[in-house]
């Protein structure tokens, strides 16, 4: 049976989305109100564009082609991006069927799950405590939860930067046979963990932090010390201290199997006989703090950035996220609870029936978002064995050749062992 996907992103007072997205620095640039979005912030280049110019005609047509080249080639139903480059311009494109039985367009708007990108908001409130002097990054899990496997020599930045060396739930088979057997199924962070802890754990003949192993439980560990140190629960501290204060009023934890819309339809193959399904209400509870939230490509815009640039954190803690593991490569490396990618950072996500990305460039200040309404993954060669791709860093590929070809993610990740989303 194949192996499942890994589930791996406005308050009165709040920042404004105009304030938020043209920031540099500590310093909110107060543009014209007129756009909304990623429209209308000039970037370092000096440039006069005025809100909401695209790139040029040469410019846009070759990405609409890439995009619905790249679509067909990967048997993507649907797709909507996004790719905003101060000084050098604004392209939005959809492609494709949000609903195969209706046939309705995909287009900008429709919800869909998040996948692993739910991770990078988790991650996020626990940098947010350890501004506060709440927790520190260096703590063991052990003083916190008294049930994590060697907790005493886990940290919480082995827990945030995937080197804790626990075993993921979600690479067991009693978990996946539970799963797939009913999708419907509603499960506990306890339950989900203990899933994992009932076998040996990956690190078994070496220290934590001692090699790197992506592994969904850490992150609902994590959500699980948000709650302690907190004392709500860690979907009421995302929605607090994350959502409101960006406006990502379209953003959410779900609490059951629906969907809001309006939406697109999932689709995976995911499934006892590898056949395809319609995904879209299947109870997404097992992804948890790892995965298990909802968003569309207007939010995700703000958050690549935000994510990006470290707006609700200090300097000092988004130094930390951007500290990476030193167990990656040049080219693909794991922070605190986000990824670097041939020079974007950020993270993807991905589930049965979804997948998406946002990616933020620092020297460019480009964001960059993907979403998909499929997870099914395809082979790449050459490669010995061969490696599966996600479909939005295909999709990415492509774009990203066009506009920044010195930044071109390659076709897999280096923690892509069983998969990475």
């Amino acid at each position: 049976m194949r192996t499942p996907q890994e589930l791996n992103p406005a308050a009165s007072g709040g920042m404004t989305r105009r304030e938020l997205l043209c920031k540099t620095g500590s310093t909110a640039l107060l543009l014209s109100a007129l756009s909304i979005g990623l429209e209308g912030c000039g970037g370092g280049t000096g440039s006069a564009l005025l809100p909401g110019t695209p790139f040029s005609e040469a410019t846009r047509a070759k990405l609409d082609s890439a995009l619905s080249r790249s679509r067909a080639a990967l048997g993507i139903p649907g797709v909507v991006a996004s790719l905003f480059i101060p000084g050098e311009g604004l392209w939005e494109s959809s492609v494709g069927i949000a609903d195969k039985q209706t046939q309705q367009p995909m287009v900008a708007g429709m919800h869909t799950r998040i996948g692993s990108i739910t991770k990078t908001f988790v991650v996020t409130a626990i940098l947010q405590l350890a501004d506060e002097k709440s927790l520190n990054l260096g703590d063991p899990v052990a003083k916190y939860l008294d049930f994590v496997p060697n907790g005493a020599n886990i940290t919480l930045r082995m827990l945030a930067n995937m080197t804790s060396g626990l075993f993921s739930y979600t690479s067991t088979e009693t978990w996946l046979n539970a799963f797939f057997q009913n999708p419907q199924r509603r499960f506990t962070a306890r339950e989900l963990l203990d899933y994992g802890f009932n076998n040996p754990q990956k690190f078994s003949f070496e220290p934590p932090g001692s090699s790197i192993e992506y592994c969904n439980s850490n992150t609902l560990i994590l959500g699980l010390v948000v709650e302690k140190v907190s004392g709500i629960k860690i979907e009421d501290f995302v929605a607090q201290r994350i959502l409101a204060p960006l406006g990502l009023n379209n953003t959410s934890w779900p609490t059951n199997a629906s969907m809001p819309s309006p939406l697109a339809h999932g689709y995976t193959e995911q499934t006892l006989d590898d056949r395809e399904v319609d995904s879209t209400f299947w109870d997404p509870s097992w992804g948890g703090a790892a995965g298990m939230m909802i968003s569309d490509l207007e939010d995700m815009k703000v958050w690549a950035r935000a994510l990006g640039e470290g707006t609700l954190l200090s300097a000092e803690m988004q130094r930390e996220r951007l500290t990476w593991a030193p167990y990656g490569s040049p080219t693909f490396k794991y922070g605190v609870g986000i990824g670097y990618y041939h020079g974007w950072i950020g993270h993807t996500g991905s589930l049965p029936g979804y997948n998406t990305a946002a990616f933020y460039l620092p020297q460019k200040r480009a964001v960059l978002v993907v979403q998909t309404n499929t997870d099914t993954r395809f082979v790449i060669t050459p490669g010995n064995p061969p490696v599966s791709m996600e479909p939005v860093i295909g999709i990415i590929r492509e774009i990203t050749k066009i506009v920044t070809p010195d930044d071109v993610p390659d076709g897999y990740d280096f923690l892509d062992e069983e998969f990475l989303s």
